[in-house]
């Protein structure tokens, strides 16, 4: 590699770094209010799938047959585990997050130099071009916010971002099924609903070679690592509620309201999806103390419906808003031409992760925007480099400056959620003799009430 590419490579990642690294307040080194991760490493360090420590705040733990689990899949754990041996529990989610974070925009920034006419792209991208990208993907999406402030979900979903543009770059630089299957499995690891990404895969290999022999020569060990993987998943669910499809959110101790809605309707169900299809599509903040329409017919099984405030003409609705609005940019994704083999598999791949999320019995929230879609956002950065036709005029980048906009203003309103507001209050609540205690559970109560209003 040229001296000028990794130069270039060092820059990236150190900016990404130190925007996500400021954003998450005074103290990254800290634990956000649910470092579960670190907890369960320190478990399979001592052989046990069950936490044997239990966090200050069991808010989202599984509690079953006496033991507390952590929900969903086991990779950002094993990422922990030789930090947590280490430096025990004292190893800090949201510094977790932030590398991760800035690891996906040097990976991002790797995998936007690789969209070439040779692996199936329209067009080269300009420099220009990918330094703009980059910059969409880094600041202009949720992927900030997610990437600045730990907590048990969003370590998840940003490590699940890694494994898949590595799952990508594998699948159009590389003749290895075998390894783009670990990539793919350890995402899936990671958030179990991207397993049906491995149609982006089959469907590339298959528009790339025309050779029906060639293509399944790849695609088997692809296929035999990515159902290897599964089975791990599979079997970590035995092992701890004793059924394969069983990952314990039936036991969750979370929101009342949401896991009402699992228990009556199961954890996917046809019911969820005028929801989720609303929120990610077309939801709009509050206007003048008033929510959408939308929200009130689609959304009222998930929480009681009413504005955070009236006292501000715009606000953002907790339950999760469209991606559009959030990343204006994205409308690029639209523009990509279909007759190009990676943008076909990219829709391909896409689509078959966005069905189980629309039913799915939760929106994501509290959130701004919506959070799920960072599981298709390497597909879907593809398609808008696709859409944007390689040299960015200036509705392209027009297009990127609100995205970045709207997301600075996410960021914020994230924090004042308490998430990194706590940060810099436990800072000064040692400093001052615990005199800000009453503060910090204030914000507590405040931010219990705009997570579960009503």
């Amino acid at each position: 590699m040229k001296v000028r590419t990794l130069r270039n490579y060092a820059i990236v990642f150190a900016l990404a770094f130190l925007v996500y690294f400021v954003s998450s307040g005074p103290a990254p080194y800290w634990k956000s209010l649910t470092p579960q991760y670190i907890y369960l490493a320190y478990a399979f360090l001592h052989a046990k799938l069950h936490l044997i420590e239990v966090p200050p705040h069991t808010y989202d733990l599984i509690l079953y047959n006496g033991q507390w689990f952590v929900p969903g899949a086991m990779a950002p754990a094993l990422v922990l585990l030789p930090f947590v041996a280490i430096w025990g529990l004292n190893v800090s989610d949201i510094l977790f997050g932030i590398v991760v974070g800035a690891v996906n925009v040097l990976a991002i920034y790797d995998l936007l130099g690789k969209l070439k006419p040779e692996t199936g792209f329209p067009h080269a991208l300009s420099p220009g071009a990918r330094n703009w990208l980059t910059l969409l993907f880094a600041a202009g999406t949720v992927h900030w916010y997610i990437s600045s402030m730990g907590g048990v979900w969003f370590n998840a979903q940003v490590l699940a971002v890694t494994f898949m543009i590595l799952f990508v770059r594998e699948t159009l630089t590389g003749n290895r099924g075998w390894l783009a299957g670990i990539w793919l499995g350890l995402a899936i690891l990671s958030r179990p609903t991207l397993l049906f990404s491995a149609l982006f895969y089959v469907a590339y290999v298959v528009l790339q070679n025309r050779n029906w022999r060639q293509a399944f020569q790849k695609i088997l060990p692809f296929g035999m690592v990515w159902v290897a993987m599964i089975g791990v998943l599979l079997l970590y669910n035995v092992l701890r509620f004793h059924h394969p499809l069983d990952f314990g959110y039936e036991y969750v101790q979370g929101s009342s309201t949401i896991t009402k809605a699992f228990t009556e309707y199961g954890g996917f169900s046809t019911h969820f999806f005028p929801c989720n299809f609303y929120v990610s599509m077309f939801g709009t903040p509050d206007l003048n103390g008033h929510i959408a329409a939308g929200y009130t017919a689609f959304c009222k099984y998930l929480v009681p419906i009413h504005p955070v405030t009236k006292s501000l003409p715009v606000v953002v609705n907790p339950i999760g808003m469209s991606i559009f609005f959030t990343t204006p940019a994205l409308v690029y994704a639209f523009k990509a031409s279909l007759r190009k083999p990676l943008v076909l598999a990219a829709w391909i791949g896409l689509l078959p992760v966005m069905i189980p999320l629309w039913l799915y019995s939760n929106t994501g929230a509290l959130q701004y925007g919506y959070r799920y879609i960072l599981d298709v956002i390497v597909f879907l950065m593809i398609l808008v480099a696709a859409g944007m036709q390689g040299n960015l005029r200036f509705l392209e980048k027009l297009a990127i400056g609100a995205s970045l906009l709207s997301n600075f203003v996410g960021m914020i309103w994230m924090a004042g959620q308490g998430m990194v507001l706590i940060n810099w209050i436990l800072i000064m609540n040692i400093y001052l003799n615990h005199r800000w205690m009453l503060f910090i559970n204030w914000i507590n109560i405040i931010r219990t009430n705009l997570a579960h209003p009503g």
